[in-house]
C-alpha cells in the first residue's frame, strides 16, 4: 500500500475511533520555512469566524517534519500558524476551513521576518515585565502585526518578529505601576533574517503631566481630545499612551523631566480650535485648564501649476495682523491634494510647505477673512534653485534654550508674503530681526552676543514681541526688482531675555536666496 494511502487510512481509522467519543474531527497540515525547511515546534491556533479562539485543542505543534495532526471539535475555523520568535518567521493565517471528520490543509510556507531583541528595565535594573512594546510605520499611527513581545519577568528580555522594514518602536511602561517614562526609538531599520539587538533599554523615572480641557463657550468638558507632548526645541513628539481626555475633560500622561509644548487637539467634528501650551516638568505638573475657542472649517485642494494634486503639503496658519501661530492638526494634504482644518474666525494668513512633496516651493498667501466655512485652493510654485540653509550658532536664553530662526513662503521677486519666523524664544520677549548680505561675524562682548552677519543691511523698524509660545512671524515683501535675483541674504533674530547671560539670546543665521 502506498505511504500516502496508509496515512489517509490511519486518519480515517482515527476518525471512526473518535466519532463516538466526544464528536472530534482530525485536522492536519505542514509548515515550512521560507527556504522550504520544516519548522519544528510551530504552534497551531484555531479561531472561529467571530474571532474567538478554540481552546479545547492539545498537541497542536509541528513535529520534526513540520507536520501537525490534532483533534478538534467539528466547526469552521481560521488556522493561525504561529512560529516562536526564535524561528524568525512571520505568523500566517489560512482558511477558513470547515472541519467535520478529517481534513488536511496542505503545505504552508511562512515568510521570513526581522527580529528585535533587547532588555526593558528601570534605571535601577528591575525588569518592566508588564510593559507593552508596539511598532508603527513612521507617521502611520497604526500598530504593525508582530510576533512575541512578551517581557520576561525575571530578566526583562523581549523578542519580537515583524516584517522587515523601518519602524518607530514604542515602549508603554504604564502597566508596571512605576511611573517610568514611556520610551521610543524612531526610524530604525530592521533587516530580514537576523535579530537586531537593542541592548538594555532603561526607562527613566517619569512624572504625571495633567490638565483639563473645556469649551470657551459654556465651559463644558471636551471629551476625547487628543494630547501630544513635544520637545520644546526640536518639536519631536513623545510617546504618551492613553492621552485622550475623559468625560470630565481631564487627561494625564507620564513624561520625563524636560521642557515641553503640549498640543491639545479636539475632534474635528467639535469645530473647536486646537491650542498649544508650554509645560516645564521637573515633578508632577499641571498645564491647567485650557479653554478652546470655537472655530470654522477651512478646506481646499493644493495643486501644481499643471493642475496635478499634490500630497504631503503641510499647512501653517497665523492670526492676522498679530501673526501669532494657530495650531492645526492633521493638516497635511492627502493623496488627492486636499486638506481640512479648523481655524478661528477673523483674519488669517496661510502658509503651505511641501514637507512631503520634493520639487515644489513653499507658498504663503495674502491674509484672508474667515467668517464661515471657507474654501482656499492653492497652486504651488516649483522649488527655488537654492533652499534656505543655516550657519553659525544661537545663544541660549531662559531654560538654556536657544531661539530658532525659520522661514516660510517663497523668497522670490515680487512675492509679497515671504516670511521669517522666530521660535522657542522667551514668551513675551522683545525681538529684533537683522537682515544682511554676508555671513561674517559681529561680536558684542559687552552683551555676550555674536551675530553671524557681516553688516546691518536692514534692521526691521521697531521691535516684535514673542507670543505665549515664544513665536514671532514677520512678513518680508520682496520687491519686483530683477537685480535681486540669485542674491544671498542672511537673517538673524536678537531677543531681550532676562534668563540669558547679559540679558540677550539670539538665533543662528538663516541664508536665503531670492529666486525668479
Amino acid at each position: 500500500m502506498p505511504r500516502c494511502s496508509r496515512f489517509l487510512t490511519l486518519l480515517a481509522a482515527l476518525a471512526c475511533a473518535t466519532s463516538t467519543a466526544g464528536a472530534q474531527a482530525i485536522i492536519s497540515g505542514t509548515v515550512l520555512s521560507s527556504n522550504g525547511q520544516p519548522l519544528v515546534g510551530c504552534d497551531i491556533d484555531f479561531y472561529f469566524l467571530n474571532g474567538n479562539e478554540q481552546n479545547n485543542v492539545s498537541g497542536d505543534y509541528t513535529n520534526a517534519s513540520g507536520v501537525f495532526t490534532t483533534l478538534i471539535p467539528p466547526g469552521t475555523y481560521n488556522v493561525k500558524l504561529n512560529p516562536s520568535p526564535s524561528m524568525l518567521h512571520q505568523p500566517k493565517i489560512v482558511g477558513p476551513f470547515t472541519v467535520s471528520t478529517v481534513i488536511h490543509i496542505g503545505t504552508n510556507s511562512l515568510v521570513a521576518g526581522a527580529g528585535i531583541r533587547g532588555f526593558l528595565k528601570t534605571t535601577s535594573g528591575l525588569p518592566l515585565a508588564n510593559s507593552k512594546i508596539t511598532l508603527e510605520v513612521p507617521g502611520s499611527g497604526v500598530p504593525m502585526p508582530t510576533l512575541g513581545g512578551g517581557i520576561d519577568p525575571l530578566t526583562g528580555l523581549f523578542e519580537i518578529v515583524v516584517a522587515p522594514g523601518t519602524y518607530d518602536l514604542f515602549m508603554d511602561t504604564s502597566g508596571d505601576g512605576t511611573l517610568g517614562a514611556p520610551g521610543q526609538i524612531l526610524g530604525q531599520t530592521f533587516p530580514v533574517g537576523v535579530f537586531t539587538d537593542l541592548g538594555t533599554l532603561s526607562r527613566p523615572p517619569g512624572f504625571l503631566l495633567s490638565g483639563t480641557v473645556v469649551r470657551q463657550v459654556g465651559g463644558t468638558p471636551v471629551v476625547n481630545c487628543d494630547i501630544d507632548v513635544r520637545d520644546a526645541v526640536t518639536l519631536a513628539k513623545l510617546f504618551t499612551p492613553d492621552d485622550n481626555t475623559n468625560a470630565l475633560g481631564f487627561v494625564d500622561v507620564v513624561v520625563p523631566t524636560g521642557n515641553y509644548l503640549v498640543d491639545i487637539t479636539p475632534d474635528f467634528v467639535t469645530s473647536l480650535v486646537a491650542q498649544r501650551v508650554p509645560a516645564a516638568v521637573a515633578g508632577p505638573t499641571s498645564f491647567g485648564t485650557v479653554s478652546l475657542e470655537p472655530g470654522v472649517a477651512v478646506q481646499g485642494t493644493v495643486r501644481s501649476t499643471a493642475g496635478t494634486p499634490i500630497a504631503g503639503v503641510d499647512l501653517d496658519a497665523y492670526r492676522w495682523p498679530s501673526q501669532s501661530f494657530v495650531l492645526t492638526a492633521n493638516d497635511d494634504t492627502n493623496g488627492s491634494g486636499q486638506y481640512q482644518v479648523i481655524l478661528p474666525a477673523g483674519s488669517a494668513q496661510l502658509a503651505f510647505t511641501p514637507v512631503g512633496a520634493p520639487g515644489f516651493g513653499a507658498q504663503t498667501l495674502a491674509p484672508i477673512q474667515i467668517a464661515g466655512s471657507t474654501t482656499v485652493d492653492v497652486v504651488m510654485p516649483l522649488a527655488p534653485a537654492a533652499p534656505s540653509t543655516h550657519s553659525g550658532a544661537g545663544h541660549p536664553g531662559t531654560g538654556g534654550i536657544a531661539p530658532i530662526v525659520e522661514d516660510y513662503g517663497t523668497a522670490a521677486i515680487g512675492h509679497g508674503y515671504y516670511g521669517i519666523g522666530l521660535r522657542s524664544a522667551v514668551a513675551g520677549g522683545a525681538a529684533g530681526l537683522v537682515i544682511s548680505e554676508g555671513p561674517g561675524f559681529l561680536p558684542f562682548p559687552d552683551f555676550d552676543v555674536t551675530f553671524h552677519v557681516d553688516m546691518f543691511v536692514v534692521v526691521l523698524s521697531g521691535t516684535f514681541t514673542a507670543d505665549a509660545q515664544g513665536n514671532v512671524a514677520v512678513t518680508l515683501p520682496i520687491p519686483n526688482v530683477p537685480a535681486l535675483m540669485d542674491q544671498d541674504y542672511y537673517a538673524q533674530w536678537l531677543v531681550l531675555d532676562p534668563g540669558a547671560s547679559k540679558f540677550f539670546a539670539h538665533t543662528d543665521a538663516l541664508r536665503f536666496v531670492v529666486a525668479d
